[in-house]
C-alpha cells in the first residue's frame, strides 16, 4: 500500500514539474517539422525556416503556446521580416497528433511596404486596390484565429513610415507620410496621419475604409503656403471657373478640409461621391492675364462645395488698393452661378489707363452676374456718380 501511494506520490510530481516547466517554457526543435507545416498551411503561398523554439503551457486558455524568434519567412515569393511568431495550439489535439491551430501572432520588423501590397495577405489590408504604394516602411503586429471555421479572422495593426503614395492620377504624389494602421472586421483605419502634398501639409484624425462595402470616409486636412496650381488644376477644374493658363502668379496661404465620402464600384471607380469641401485662403494674392495684367491682392475667402456642383463662397480681395467684397452660390451642376460683388472701382485705372476718359475718380459699385460659363451670362450693374467729376 505503502508503494502504491509513493507511485501516486512520485506521478502527481512529474505531471507538477511537467506543468510548471511548460508554463515557464523549454526551448526546443523537436516540433519545428510540425510548426512549419502548420504555417504552410495555413498561410497561402508560404514557406517558412525555424530554429529552436520555445515551448509553454497557456493555462489560461488549455493552449500549447509555442513561441519563435526572428523566422526566416517568405510569402508569394516575398521575404517578410519577422521579429517573432507565436502560436497557440489546441491541447486536447496534442495528443490526438493532429495540432489544431487557436491562433498565430506575428510581430513583423520594418518591412518595405511596397512588397507587402503584392502579398495576398496584405491586400486588403493596405487596400492595394486603391492605393500605389510606391515606398516607405510598414511595421506591426498579425493576428490570425478561427482556422477551422469558413473563415479565418484577421487582425492587423501597425505603423506606416516615410511612404509615397499615388491615390489619384490626376493628383501630386504624397510623400513623408506615416500612419497608424489597422485592419479589423474587413475595415481599414489610419488614424494620426500625416505627410506633404507638395508644399501644403496632411493631416487626419481618421480615414476608414470598408472592404466589401467599397466606402471611403474621413476627415483630410491640407494646409500651407501655395504657389501654383499646376498640380491641381484638373480637379479644381471642375470647381472652379477659371483658366488656369491664365494665371501667371499665385501666392498665400489656403487650408482645405475634406470630408470625404466615397463609394466605389467594383472596379474602383466612384460611384457615388458625397463628400464636402471647404477652402480657406488667407492673403492670398494672383495676377490673371485677360487681355492685360489684372492683379488682385489679400484675397481672403471661404469656399464650400461639393462633388454635385453646390458652390458657396464669400470673401473680400483688394484691386488697385480699393477692397471689395463678393458672394458667389450654385446649388448643382445644372444651376447658374448668382455672383453679387460690390465696393470701389476706378474704371480708368483698370481699362483706361494710357487714355483719356470722362470718369477719372473711385466709383461704388454694385454688379449682379447670373453666369453659366465665360460665354453666356447675364450682368447688372450699378455705378454711384453722385460724387464723381465727369470731363
Amino acid at each position: 500500500m505503502n508503494i502504491f501511494y509513493k507511485g501516486i506520490s512520485i506521478l502527481i510530481f512529474f505531471i507538477f514539474l511537467s506543468i510548471l516547466l511548460l508554463s515557464y517554457g523549454i526551448s526546443t526543435d523537436k516540433f519545428n517539422k510540425r510548426i512549419i507545416s502548420n504555417i504552410e498551411k495555413n498561410i497561402p503561398s508560404s514557406k517558412a525556416k525555424i530554429e529552436k523554439a520555445n515551448v509553454s503551457l497557456d493555462l489560461f486558455s488549455l493552449g500549447l503556446e509555442i513561441k519563435i524568434k526572428n523566422p526566416m519567412v517568405q510569402i508569394d515569393n516575398q521575404d517578410i521580416k519577422i521579429e517573432s511568431l507565436k502560436i497557440i495550439s489546441d491541447l486536447k489535439s496534442i495528443f490526438k497528433n493532429k495540432y489544431l491551430l487557436k491562433k498565430v501572432e506575428i510581430k513583423f520588423y520594418e518591412n518595405e511596404i511596397r512588397s507587402l501590397s503584392n502579398v495576398q495577405l496584405f491586400k486588403d489590408a493596405l487596400i492595394s486596390n486603391v492605393v500605389k504604394f510606391n515606398s516607405g516602411l510598414l511595421s506591426g503586429n498579425l493576428v490570425i484565429t478561427k482556422f477551422y471555421q469558413d473563415k479565418k479572422f484577421i487582425k492587423f495593426s501597425g505603423k506606416i513610415n516615410n511612404s509615397s503614395i499615388t491615390i489619384f492620377k490626376n493628383l501630386p504624389l504624397i510623400k513623408n507620410l506615416s500612419a497608424n494602421i489597422s485592419y479589423h472586421n474587413n475595415q481599414i483605419s489610419f488614424s494620426n496621419v500625416n505627410g506633404r502634398l507638395n508644399k501644403l501639409k496632411i493631416n487626419s484624425k481618421n480615414i476608414n475604409y470598408i472592404n466589401d462595402k467599397r466606402i471611403l470616409n474621413g476627415v483630410i486636412n491640407l494646409n500651407g503656403d501655395i504657389t501654383s496650381f499646376s498640380d491641381f488644376k484638373d480637379i479644381l477644374s471642375k470647381f472652379i471657373l477659371i483658366d488656369f493658363k491664365k494665371l501667371k502668379k499665385i501666392k498665400g496661404q489656403i487650408k482645405l478640409a475634406a470630408d470625404l465620402n466615397i463609394n466605389f464600384d467594383k472596379n474602383f471607380k466612384i460611384l457615388k461621391d458625397q463628400s464636402n469641401f471647404n477652402l480657406i485662403s488667407e492673403n492670398l494674392d494672383l495676377i490673371y492675364f485677360d487681355n492685360q495684367d489684372l492683379e488682385f491682392k489679400n484675397i481672403n475667402l471661404s469656399v464650400d462645395f461639393d462633388r454635385n456642383g453646390k458652390v458657396y463662397s464669400k470673401g473680400q480681395f483688394k484691386h488697385n488698393g480699393k477692397i471689395n467684397d463678393f458672394l458667389i452660390r450654385r446649388k448643382n451642376k445644372e444651376s447658374l452661378y448668382d455672383i453679387d460683388l460690390n465696393g470701389i472701382i476706378n474704371i480708368k485705372e483698370i481699362f483706361f489707363k494710357n487714355k483719356d476718359f470722362l470718369i477719372e475718380d473711385n466709383l461704388k459699385y454694385l454688379i449682379k452676374i447670373k453666369l453659366r460659363s465665360f460665354e453666356e451670362f447675364q450682368i447688372q450693374a450699378v455705378l454711384d456718380l453722385k460724387n464723381s467729376e465727369i470731363d
